[in-house]
Parts: C-alpha cells; structure tokens; sequence
C-alpha cells in the first residue's frame, strides 16, 4: 500500500496525524487499534464489528465505544450500594416510629371533635323537635333526682321514683333519634352508668351511646351566671364511639351536656361555676369519676376544636388555648 505525506482527514473529518497513514488505505484494524484502543478482554467482546466496514464509520465506532464506556461508567459512579440503602431504611423506620403514634392520635383526637359536634347537633335538634310537641322541660312533669343514702354510708340514685322521672325524659328525647338499641335501668350493655342509677340509656343507629340525668324538674338547677346556666334541667351523658370501642373515659370518649330550659348547652363554658374546665377537665388524662375529671372538656372540645388538654397543663379560657 501508499502511505501519504502530511496531515489528512478520514471520511469523518477526524484529523490524521503527519506520518500516519491515511484512512482510505489502511487495514481497518491497524487505524482503529492507533485511535480508539482496547483491552484484551474488550477487543474479544467488540471484535466482530471492529472488522466491519471501517471505511466513514470507524470515527463513528470509536466515539460511541468510547461514550458507550464513559455512561457505563457513570452509571457505576452513580448507584447506592447495598450497606447505603439498608442504612437509609433504618433511618426512615426510625422517624416512622417516633412520628407515627403521634401523628395517629392527632388524628383520632380530629375524629373526636367532629363526632362531638355531631352529638351536639343531633341532640340539640331533638330537644327543639321535643319543646315544639311537649313544651319546655319544666313542663314534663318529672322531678328532680333523689338520692338514696344507705346504712353502710354509700350512696346511689336507684329508686322507682328516679326511674318514672327518667323515663319521661328518655320518651320525649327518644321520639326525636334514631334509636338502635334501647336498656332499661340496669342494663349496662349501652352506656356503664357513672353514678349507681335508675337510669334508660341507648345506643344510636350511628354507634353513640347516650343517657339522661334528670337534675330539677323545675328547671331551677344552677351551674353558673348566666340565663342558661340558671336554669338546668338535665344532663346528657354521650359516649361518641359506644360502649364497645375507645376508653370509655371522660374527656376522651365520653362527654356531657347540660340541658337548660332554653337549649342544650356542652358542660365547661367559661361561665359555668359548678363544673369548670381547670377544676373538672384539666386533669382529663386521669379520667376517673371520682375526681370528675373530664366532665367538663365538652365545650373546650367543640369551641377550640381540640383536645390539647390531654398533652399539656397551662391551657385556660383566658389565655393559652393550644399546646403549640
């Protein structure tokens, strides 16, 4: 063969050095080998297309061998490895476990504001449904709750006079829900009454449990300054999630509204003077009914929507109404 004298382009329009043979009149294996060698182990993989119509494609070849190597490469540089990935899994397991439980009763505390405010508007429409037909409380005809002292020093609320009372109330209430399931006193299968009482209870067709207290027949109990307040008739005991479902506690599953001649109103108001939020649900997370503990989160609940009271102890009326 020829070999030409000074620089020459190959059909690419790469540069060919001065001295080295020119493209066109070369072995294709001698031009491939001088400007895009291989290892050993490469040259067997690539043999079969380093042998094929070199001529206007070897520029090509070697530029994609060598960006096909430099993205193999890359791709290598670039990839977790194995410890990497596993270590990464922990630390995401770990925040998990500390966030989760937290982020879970958040959100069954929002579970528990919205069931309150449903409570509070079933039972408020049943009451007007109820004054409409049968006028106000003080009208029903039943009397106040007696309370039955023993020998032994206890005390209860069961008597025949209690139970005809608290049936006039049940009725009335009762015409206006929708009752799934109703007890008679002592049948604690729907709501485990507090206090030892003739007292009916049942159960909604949306799972709340519910009873009634009658406290004046006159309506002419007190529990604070206002109209309201002057004049209570009632209470409602509402367990939100029934009698087989949450801790069936104060302040936590279970609430009470008083039920005045004018409405039913949530225990706890700023105003209330018997049952108050820093005496009587502040102390919540004990939820014991000796203390009367929690009995009187309900307004907190529906007015701040929230149950901070169960995570920190600095909450009031007047001040600070969230933990955070």
């Amino acid at each position: 063969m020829i070999s030409r004298r000074g620089s020459s382009k190959s059909r690419c329009g790469a540069e060919v050095p001065e001295g080295l043979p020119s493209p066109e009149f070369v072995n294709s294996h001698t031009l491939i080998n001088k400007f895009c060698p291989l290892t050993e182990r490469e040259g067997e993989r690539h043999k079969s297309y380093r042998v094929t119509h070199f001529a206007g494609l070897s520029c090509s070849l070697c530029i994609a061998k060598r960006e096909g190597n430099r993205e193999r490469f890359t791709r290598r540089k670039a990839a977790f490895t194995l410890a990497e990935v596993l270590i990464t899994i922990g630390i995401i397991g770990v925040v998990a476990a500390m966030t989760l439980p937290t982020l879970v009763q958040r959100h069954r505390e929002k579970q528990t504001v919205s069931a309150l405010k449903s409570a509070y508007s079933i039972f408020s429409q049943a009451y007007l449904m109820a004054v409409k037909e049968y006028g106000t409380l003080d009208n029903w005809g039943f009397a106040g709750i007696e309370k039955v002292e023993h020998e032994d020093g206890s005390v209860d609320y069961v008597s025949e006079e209690n139970g005809v009372s608290n049936k006039v109330i049940y009725d009335k209430f009762a015409k206006y829900l929708k009752v799934g399931k109703h007890c008679s006193p002592g049948d604690e299968t729907c709501l485990k009454t507090v206090t030892k009482g003739t007292f009916e209870s049942g159960i909604l067709t949306n799972g709340m449990a519910f009873n009634f207290v009658q406290r004046s027949g006159d309506c002419s109990s007190k529990a604070g300054s206002t109209k309201n307040l002057q004049s209570v008739c009632a209470d409602i005991t509402v367990d939100i999630d029934g009698p087989s479902k949450g801790e069936n506690a104060w302040g936590k599953d279970w609430f009470r509204f008083y039920i005045t001649k004018y409405g039913v109103l949530p225990k706890g108001t700023p105003d209330s003077t018997s049952f108050t939020f820093s005496k009587n649900c502040i102390n919540a997370s004990q939820a014991t009914y000796g203390g009367k503990y929690g009995e009187a989160c309900t307004a907190w609940v529906l007015y701040n929507e929230n149950m901070d009271y169960l995570h920190c102890d600095d909450l009031s009326w007047e001040g600070k109404t969230k933990c955070k």
